[in-house]
C-alpha cells in the first residue's frame, strides 16, 4: 500500500476509533477497531500498526500526527521519507560531483545552498531539453545531501538530529571552501537578509527571536529597522525567494524540528562582525549558551574553561563583562534555564 494511502486509512480508522482525539489513538486501539472494519474494502488490506510506523519510519505517535495534518504537510514529508528511501544511489563521490559541477557552472569557489539548488534546476531542465526521452543527468537536492551529511556526522539522520555542520561537510568532500560565497556584499543589515542567510544555514524559516539568536550566535551585523511588523518581513522574503526560483517554505517547523539558533556554526562572513559593548545581558547569555551547548555532558562548566573557549571564537566577551550583569555564576545559571526551558515564539 502507497504510503499516501497509508496515511488516508490511519486518518479515517484513528477517526473512527476516537472522533475527539484520534491523534491519541495507540495502536492496540488502531488494531481493534481496523480489525472491526477489515470487511470495508479501504481497510481490507491494512497493516498493524507497528507494520505502519515501520514503513513510514515514523513513531506511532508522528503517523498520527502526519495523518491529521494538511494535505501540504503530508506531502511534504512524504517527500522526505521517498527522500530517505532514495539515499541508496547518493554516495559521497556522487555529492562531490555534483556540488564542484554547480560550483565549475557558476565559476564560485564554493556554493550556498540556495545557489546550489537554483543552479540544479537549471542544469536539470537544460538536460531534460536535450535528451528526447527524459535527462540522464542525477542530482541531489539540498535535503538528499544534508540527510546523507548528518549520517557521516552523527551516526544517523533520524528525527531531531542536528543539521549544524552537514553543508560544511559537503562542501569539504567536494575540495570547496567551507564557507560559501554570498552575492551579498554587505552584513546583513534587515530581516530579509537575516532570513535568507538563516534559511541558507539551518534549511528552515526562523521566526523572529529565532532570527536574533542566529545573528548573536554567528555575530552577524543585525538591525530589524522601524515600522515594519515581522510578519511583512517574512511575507516580502518569501516573495523574493518566489520571484527567484527558490524553495518558499510554508512556516517554521515544529518545536521538535527546529536547530539550535544560539549555536555558532560559522554562517557570519568574513571581515563582519556585530559591533557591541556587551552591555545587554542577553548577548551575554546568549554567548554562554553557545558555550554550554558545546561543552561535553562529562566536563563541568566552569569560568576558567569558559574563558579558555572565549579565545578561540571571534567574538566572545571575556568572563569579566559578566561582573555588570551580576557575575558569571547568575548569567550561566539563566543561560541554563534557557536551554531547559526555551521561550515560546510564535510571531513567525
Amino acid at each position: 500500500m502507497k504510503p499516501s494511502l497509508l496515511l488516508q486509512a490511519v486518518r479515517e480508522v484513528s477517526l473512527l476509533a476516537n472522533n475527539v482525539h484520534p491523534e491519541t489513538v495507540s495502536q492496540r486501539v488502531f488494531d481493534a477497531t481496523a480489525e472491526q472494519h477489515k470487511h470495508e474494502p479501504q481497510f481490507a488490506d491494512l497493516p498493524l500498526a507497528r507494520d505502519i510506523a515501520r514503513k513510514l519510519k515514523y513513531s506511532w505517535p508522528t503517523v498520527l500526527e502526519i495523518a491529521h495534518s494538511p494535505l501540504k504537510t503530508q506531502t511534504r514529508r512524504l517527500g522526505q521519507l521517498t527522500a530517505e528511501a532514495e539515499q541508496d544511489w547518493l554516495t559521497p563521490e556522487r555529492i562531490a560531483y555534483a556540488l564542484t559541477l554547480v560550483a565549475h557552472r557558476l565559476n564560485l569557489p564554493s556554493v550556498s545552498q540556495a545557489q546550489y539548488e537554483t543552479a540544479r534546476e537549471k542544469l536539470l531542465a537544460q538536460n531534460r531539453a536535450n535528451w528526447l526521452h527524459g535527462g540522464r543527468l542525477k542530482l541531489p537536492t539540498v535535503a538528499q545531501i544534508r540527510a546523507v551529511m548528518r549520517t557521516e556526522i552523527y551516526g544517523t539522520d533520524r528525527r531531531g538530529t542536528p543539521t549544524a555542520g552537514s553543508w560544511s561537510r559537503a562542501l569539504e568532500l567536494a575540495g570547496l571552501q567551507t564557507k560559501a560565497v554570498s552575492k551579498m556584499k554587505n552584513p546583513a543589515r534587515n530581516p530579509i537578509d537575516l532570513l535568507e542567510r538563516c534559511y541558507d544555514a539551518h534549511g528552515f524559516q526562523a521566526t523572529s527571536q529565532e532570527a536574533r539568536d542566529f545573528a548573536k550566535a554567528n555575530n552577524i551585523p543585525y538591525s530589524r529597522g522601524p515600522g515594519k511588523p515581522w510578519r511583512e518581513w517574512v511575507q516580502e522574503w518569501k516573495t523574493k525567494r518566489k520571484e527567484r526560483g527558490l524553495p518558499v517554505p510554508d512556516r517554521p517547523p515544529p518545536r521538535k524540528l527546529k536547530p539550535d539558533y544560539t549555536l555558532n556554526i560559522g554562517a557570519g562572513l568574513p571581515d563582519e562582525h556585530r559591533q557591541g559593548s556587551w552591555a545587554d545581558p542577553n548577548e551575554c547569555i546568549t554567548i554562554i549558551i553557545s558555550y554550554l551547548t558545546q561543552t561535553p555532558s562529562s566536563e563541568h562548566a566552569t569560568m576558567s574553561r569558559y574563558a579558555a573557549w572565549a579565545k578561540k571564537q571571534p567574538h566572545a566577551p571575556d568572563p569579566a563583562t559578566f561582573k555588570r550583569h551580576g557575575g558569571w555564576d547568575q548569567l550561566r545559571e539563566q543561560a541554563h534555564q534557557r536551554i531547559l526551558k526555551p521561550d515560546s515564539d510564535l510571531d513567525g
